[in-house]
């Protein structure tokens, strides 16, 4: 798998930074799903510096499933989950709140 990822963030002030993020992943070899993009997914992300060893960040995902997303899902869980056999291409939310501490 190949990793492609571009993000920018700004920090509107000393103890906030809030950011976007784009991220493309490819199936480089075909390990029995397939060769081609596995997916695209967008990261809104943000963090704040509660003392000088607390950071609370919080991040925001949406994922767009590609062909060899779907067959890696085929071939590792099931045959179709749509009501009409076929793999379904829902996009995937994913949201985590986490405190990082340094101690």
């Amino acid at each position: 798998m190949h990793i492609v990822k571009a993000a920018v963030s700004i920090s509107p002030a000393d103890k906030f930074e809030i950011g976007l993020a784009g991220v493309m992943a490819i199936t480089a070899d075909n390990e029995g799903w397939g060769t081609g993009v596995f997916g695209y997914e967008v990261d809104l992300f943000g963090s704040y510096d509660y003392k000088d060893y607390i950071r609370f960040s919080t991040n925001l995902s949406v994922f767009f499933p590609e062909s060899t997303a779907t067959d890696m899902s085929e071939y590792y869980f099931f045959s179709g989950t749509g009501l009409d056999g076929e793999p379904d291409n829902d996009i995937a939310f994913a949201f985590y709140i986490q405190a990082l501490i340094a101690f």
